[in-house]
C-alpha cells in the first residue's frame, strides 16, 4: 500500500519536473537573447558596420542616386562634415531641383538628441552637412538622408517619397581627421563646390585627351602597316594581292572611324573647357556676395 502511494506521488511530481525544466530552458533562451540585444549598447564600438566607399552611389529615389563624397571630423571642435552628391539617371535636372533633403546624424552611443546638424546646399546636386557636438571617439556615425519634394504638385506621384531614405554608416578613422575643419559660410561652400566641379572636369578632360592620344597613335601605326603592305604587294601573286588589298581597306576604314571619334572627343574637350570658364565667371559672382 505504501509503495503504491509512493508511485502515485512520483507520477504527480513528474509533470512538475518537466515544467520546471521547460521554464529553466526558456529563461536561459531569453537571457541569451537579452544579452545579444543589449550587447551593442555595451560593446558597440567593437562591432563592425558596413561602410560604403566614397563616391559609391546608391538609389535614393526612382530617378536619383546619392553618394557620400567627403567626410571629415575635427575632434577639438567636435564638428563633423559629410558631403553628399546626387545624380539623375535620366540626366533630368528637374528631378534634382524639385528635391529637398533632411539629414540626421547620430553616433552609436548617443542617448539624447544633442547633435545639431545644419544642411547647406551650394547646388541642386550637392549638400554640405555640418554636425556639431559630436564627441571624440564617437565610434560609428549613422547618417540618414531623406528626400522630400519641394513642389509635390510637380511630381508624377507626390507620395512616392514617403518611405524613401538612405542610411550610411561612417566609422571613425584617422583618415577623416581635419583639425582645420570648422563651420563656414554658404559662400565658402559654393566656392568649394565650384572648385570641386572644375577638378572633376579637368580629370575628365585628361581622360579624353588620353583617348585622343591613343587613337592618334593607332592611326599612325595603321598608316605604317598599310605602307608596308603596299610594298609587299609588289612581290605577291594575284590571289595574295587580293587578300592584302582587303587588309589595306580594313585598315583605312579603321583610320577613318578613329578620325571621326577623335573629332567627337575634341568637341567634348572644348565643351568641358567652356564649362570650366563659365564656372570661373560664376565664382567671381559668388565672391562678390
Amino acid at each position: 500500500m505504501f509503495l503504491k502511494n509512493k508511485d502515485k506521488k512520483d507520477k504527480r511530481k513528474s509533470p512538475n519536473a518537466i515544467r520546471n525544466m521547460y521554464g529553466m530552458t526558456l529563461c536561459s533562451f531569453f537571457a541569451v537573447l537579452f544579452f545579444i540585444c543589449i550587447s551593442p549598447l555595451l560593446r558597440g564600438e567593437h562591432y563592425e558596420f558596413e561602410e560604403r566607399k566614397l563616391d559609391e552611389y546608391q538609389l535614393l529615389t526612382n530617378d536619383v542616386k546619392a553618394a557620400i563624397v567627403k567626410k571629415e571630423y575635427n575632434p577639438e571642435s567636435k564638428i563633423l562634415r559629410i558631403d553628399y552628391a546626387f545624380k539623375s539617371d535620366s540626366n533630368n535636372s528637374k528631378s534634382l531641383s524639385n528635391l529637398n533633403y533632411k539629414v540626421d546624424n547620430r553616433y552609436i552611443k548617443q542617448k539624447t538628441n544633442d547633435v545639431k546638424t545644419k544642411v547647406f546646399r551650394p547646388s541642386d546636386d550637392y549638400l554640405v552637412v555640418i554636425s556639431s557636438n559630436v564627441p571624440e571617439d564617437f565610434g560609428v556615425i549613422a547618417s540618414t538622408i531623406k528626400p522630400e519634394y519641394i513642389h509635390p504638385e510637380l511630381a508624377n506621384d507626390p507620395n512616392d517619397l514617403k518611405e524613401r531614405s538612405m542610411k550610411t554608416y561612417i566609422t571613425e578613422s584617422t583618415k577623416m581627421m581635419n583639425e582645420n575643419l570648422k563651420l563656414q559660410s554658404m559662400t565658402v561652400y559654393e566656392e568649394e563646390y565650384i572648385e570641386r566641379t572644375q577638378d572633376i572636369l579637368n580629370k575628365e578632360i585628361k581622360e579624353l585627351e588620353k583617348k585622343v592620344e591613343l587613337k592618334t597613335s593607332a592611326n599612325k601605326q595603321l598608316d605604317k602597316n598599310n605602307e608596308k603592305l603596299k610594298t609587299e604587294m609588289d612581290f605577291q601573286t594575284e590571289d595574295e594581292k587580293g587578300t592584302t588589298g582587303n587588309e589595306i581597306k580594313a585598315n583605312e576604314t579603321a583610320i577613318n572611324t578613329n578620325k571621326k571619334e577623335i573629332e567627337t572627343l575634341k568637341e567634348e574637350i572644348k565643351l568641358k573647357e567652356k564649362k570650366i570658364d563659365l564656372l570661373d565667371e560664376k565664382k567671381k559672382t559668388v565672391d562678390k556676395k
